[in-house]
């Protein structure tokens, strides 16, 4: 059965954080568009918990866990690092 959760619910999933931070992830396509129920904002919680676990880097953009596939190519890790230089 699909479970639809409000922005409320949603900001509590994030750590509570703030509606602007919400507006801000959905702007820039890291969280999914809202829908309207009435005059309240739901999302899915299947697509918001998936959105989330992308957030944190648990899931790679294809969905797939990074344990099976290893690290993720969206955060490579790099290997190119100088060693830092003495001011003065």
């Amino acid at each position: 059965m699909l479970r639809l959760i409000t922005d409320k619910q949603l900001r509590q999933k994030l750590g509570g954080c703030s509606e602007m931070t919400i507006w801000r992830l959905r702007r820039d396509g890291k969280l999914p568009k809202p829908r309207k129920l009435g005059s309240r904002n739901v999302t899915p919680e299947d697509e918001a918990d998936e959105a989330i676990a992308n957030l944190v880097g648990l899931t790679t953009v294809r969905g797939s866990r990074e344990a099976e596939d290893g690290p993720s190519e969206q955060f490579p890790i790099r290997t190119d690092r100088r060693e830092a230089k003495p001011h003065g």
